[in-house]
C-alpha cells in the first residue's frame, strides 16, 4: 500500500512496504521530493524498488532477521 504525503511545506514523501517470504512487512522504502510534481515519478521508482526487494526476499527463502534494536 503506497502512503504518500506532505511531511512539510513543499516536501512530498512516499512510501511503500518490503515484504518478506511471508508477505508481512518487514521493512520500508521511502522516497522524499521538494516537489508535488515530482512525487509521482518518485513514487513509482520506490514501488519498483520495494517489488525487487520483496521478490528477492521471496527467492531467497526466508525474512530478513533484523536486529532486536529495529523490530517495532
Amino acid at each position: 500500500m503506497l502512503e504518500c504525503a506532505e511531511v512539510m511545506d513543499g516536501v512530498c514523501c512516499a512510501a511503500l512496504p518490503v515484504r518478506g517470504r511471508d508477505d508481512r512487512p518487514v521493512a520500508a522504502i521511502a522516497v522524499m521530493t521538494l516537489s508535488a510534481q515530482g512525487l509521482q515519478r518518485a513514487a513509482q521508482e520506490a514501488a519498483r524498488a520495494a517489488a525487487a526487494v520483496t521478490a528477492a526476499l521471496v527467492r531467497a527463502g526466508a525474512s530478513p532477521r533484523l536486529p532486536p534494536v529495529l523490530h517495532y
